[in-house]
């Protein structure tokens, strides 16, 4: 005999499952990233159609071969992102970070903890290029890949010694000498410093600085660098920036 669930998430990704149906891959606050399937939910007055960019309450039915959902109640709804092209990038790229970053069925409360904030600062207008870089960096480091801030990525030179002329790679902040074997982007100390801002604070706090929009884009410049070294699938959401 089946069972029924209540929990709360954020829908990541949703496709198509025949006619009128939708699979829907869902973080939760219990159950982490789970498998969904919403029958029906393709109609336009459907019970469970599931709004987007929103934190609900759902309630599934387990069967025992897949999760059903039989409810969502929206509990907050980020709007305003869908009104700024900008922002709804970011958070198309947030969203597909966090499904291609987490396993099913892992501990993701704090995955969706960092999610719901960075949704929720885009949502009040916050600079876009600072979601994503403090974003990526806290996703990547969470998941066990973060740049070291003390020392070049590759030959282990103090980064104190090269301070005003240290570059970023794939792999991390370099030193001169190193940063000539491959691709680069020049950084300056507050680059440095916003990095390790954001890998030293608690969630709750990593886009609590201010930088000017260049140092942002730089930001988020060396963040998609990161990515593409780290993260072993294309992101199509990095085709927007």
């Amino acid at each position: 005999m089946g069972t029924t669930i209540k929990d709360f998430g954020i829908v990541l990704k949703e496709n198509d499952a025949g006619e009128n149906s939708k699979r829907l891959i869902l973080l939760t606050k219990t159950r982490g990233k789970a498998v969904v399937f919403a029958r029906g939910a393709k109609g336009a007055k459907s019970k469970l159609s599931v709004p987007k960019l929103s934190y609900c309450e759902f309630v599934f039915y387990d069967g025992g071969q897949f999760l059903s959902l039989a409810q969502v109640s929206p509990i907050a709804q980020f709007g305003n992102i869908v009104q700024n092209y900008d922002a709804f990038c970011v958070a198309a790229f947030i969203l597909e970070l966090t499904d291609k970053m987490l396993l099913s069925n892992m501990d993701s409360e704090d995955a969706l903890n960092l999610l719901l904030l960075a949704l929720s600062r885009l949502d009040k207008s916050y600079e876009p290029s600072l979601i994503f870089g403090a974003f990526a960096f806290k996703m990547l480091q969470k998941e066990g890949f973060a740049p070291t801030t003390q020392n070049c990525a590759l030959c282990q030179s103090p980064l104190t010694d090269i301070f005003e002329k240290m570059r970023f790679g794939s792999e991390g902040f370099l030193c001169t000498a190193c940063a000539k074997r491959v691709q680069t982007i020049a950084c300056s100390p507050k680059i440095l410093a916003a990095v390790k801002y954001i890998l030293d604070a608690p969630i709750e706090k990593i886009f609590n600085f201010k930088a000017s929009p260049d140092i942002l884009q730089v930001l988020q410049q060396i963040a998609i660098l990161f990515l593409h070294h780290n993260v072993d699938s294309q992101l199509k959401s990095l085709d927007f920036f």
